[in-house]
């Protein structure tokens, strides 16, 4: 969700008894195909993969779009060398192609959990996440996201349906959802 107000959204979380965590920087480099770039075909079904660095913590995780951009299965692991990952990754013929850099600050509220982001280049948002099995409802689960987040003052006019990598590849190559 794009948050207009990002103090006004701690508040509420805050008087809904959500303690958030320090804030976290995090760096992400998102890897794609030559063969099949992820941000310029439907996203049904592709793969993404990215490096996560993170208090010299370095994580690999790797996403495979379901029934829109924000519905993934998702698995991860910790990585020791983030620099021999991306060696073998492009020995693979996986190439960078966006980075995101945010400050993350992370919280539970009762069965989500809450981040919320500065994002450099793109700006304050918030992501509601809930963990379910891959036969979940989607919509039903998104649904019931976007009812929490206006409980806390954000309207469903600020629903997000891309990724920040998505975000920042369209900024950064000059495109938006009308023209994309």
């Amino acid at each position: 969700m794009r948050v207009a107000d990002a103090t006004a959204l701690e508040q509420a979380l805050i008087s809904r008894g959500c303690i958030l965590g320090a804030p976290i920087r995090q760096e992400d480099v998102i890897y794609g195909r030559p063969d099949n770039n992820i941000y310029e075909k439907s996203k049904g079904g592709q793969i993404a993969v990215r490096i996560r660095s993170s208090d010299n913590k370095f994580l690999f995780n790797l996403k495979k779009n379901l029934s829109n951009e924000l519905d993934n299965i998702e698995h991860e692991l910790e990585i020791m060398d983030k620099e021999e990952m991306h060696a073998m990754l492009g020995l693979m013929g996986w190439q960078p192609v966006v980075e995101v850099k945010k400050i993350r600050r992370k919280g539970k509220l009762g069965e989500y959990e809450i981040c919320l982001d500065e994002v450099d280049g793109l700006g304050s948002y918030a992501e509601l996440e809930k963990m379910t099995g891959d036969d979940a409802d989607a919509a039903l689960i998104q649904e019931k996201l976007l009812s929490e987040f206006e409980k806390l003052g954000v309207p469903k006019s600020a629903k997000e349906i891309n990724g920040y990598d998505t975000l920042m590849y369209r900024k950064k190559h000059g495109k938006n959802e009308k023209n994309n």
